[in-house]
């Protein structure tokens, strides 16, 4: 349990240095890749001898209050060793307003940056009661997480959502309720993809606000869309595994301007499979995430270079064998991610 502390301790103290680095530097313009330790292991390690695995999770939640909404899908890439414990772990939001005027025409800001794009700009720093901007914060629970198994992240102790462990709580003392559930999320739908212990973990999102006003007969609807690309690098800057997922909260306004947020639980387009839809009104016969991961088999064993080359406009053969849905976002995403690195 000592041993257990000290680590625990120690990562904290690393997450301190690493925020005061960043805060100095106005925050980052997306999450820091996550690296492995000096003494990980070889180069050599393959993902057959390691069992590493690589995981995407996020939750949606949702909130109205009259005439405007809000959407904000937190996501937790994690890679895990052959025990399931984490070995590293990257951790973002996507957080998006909606609005709408009384007559029930849209009033739609612009899509925000990620948590983590906005850096010192969020403003919780003002609000922190350890002088902490969300990014520090969420690097902290990064580093504290490290090592657990995905029991042990659901297990850390909270109140009223927020870390009861003074370890934790010396470096967040936010609520972590939904960082708890995309990281557990995670470590669930981890597989091996390809990447060795020794990668870093790259997290990359976008995001547009799209909509209809409300008129006599029907109601107007809103739809954030967020897309989600986790990448993995080895030290030659080669691909060597990934996951893109994407969510669409969906909100309605009456003519009124009354926004109402989703019916039902936000799941991402992943989660839903067969359930998506898409297989009839595929060309090629694929569902969503098909297609998805079509796309990600791609993306495997190229170099970032060769990433920034492959052409939005679906003119590559070999990826129009697998993925016909529209990769614009797909590739904003990916490459958001490998430029995320510190």
């Amino acid at each position: 349990m000592k041993k257990a502390w000290l680590q625990r301790t120690a990562a904290a103290l690393l997450a301190a240095v690493l925020g005061l680095c960043l805060a100095a530097c106005g925050g980052s313009s997306a999450p820091p890749a996550a690296t492995a330790a000096p003494d990980a292991g070889s180069a050599a390690d393959t993902p057959e001898s390691s069992g590493t695995r690589t995981g995407l999770g996020i939750y949606t939640g949702c909130s109205t209050d009259g005439l405007s909404g809000k959407a904000t899908s937190t996501a937790a890439g994690v890679l895990l060793d052959a025990d399931g414990r984490i070995l590293r772990c990257v951790i973002d939001a996507a957080e998006n307003e909606v609005a709408a005027n009384p007559d029930g025409t849209l009033a739609l800001p612009p899509a925000a940056g990620t948590k983590w794009e906005q850096g010192e700009n969020y403003g919780m720093r003002e609000a922190s009661s350890i002088d902490r901007e969300w990014y520090e914060q969420a690097q902290a629970f990064c580093a504290y997480i490290e090592g657990m198994t995905a029991a042990e992240v659901a297990a850390v102790e909270t109140q009223n959502g927020k870390p009861s462990d003074p370890d934790l709580a010396a470096g967040c003392t936010m609520r972590i309720t939904p960082l708890v559930l995309a990281v557990e999320r995670a470590c669930e739908n981890a597989a091996s993809r390809g990447a060795g212990k020794n990668d870093t973990l790259h997290l990359g999102i976008v995001s547009a606000v799209t909509g209809t006003d409300a008129i006599d007969d029907a109601d107007g609807l809103v739809t954030v869309a967020s897309t989600f690309a986790l990448l993995t690098l080895n030290t030659e800057e080669v691909i060597t595994s990934a996951v893109l997922d994407e969510v669409e909260p969906a909100f309605s306004v009456d003519t009124t301007g009354s926004v109402t947020e989703p019916g039902s639980a936000v799941r991402s387009k992943l989660a839903q499979g067969e359930a998506y839809g898409m297989r009839e009104a595929s060309s090629i016969g694929r569902e969503w995430y098909e297609q998805s991961e079509g796309f990600c088999r791609l993306l495997t064993g190229k170099t970032v270079s060769e990433l920034r080359g492959i052409p939005s406009n679906g003119a590559d053969a070999d990826l129009a064998s697998v993925c016909t849905i529209n990769i614009t976002a797909f590739l904003a995403s990916a490459v958001k991610a490998v430029d995320s690195a510190a």
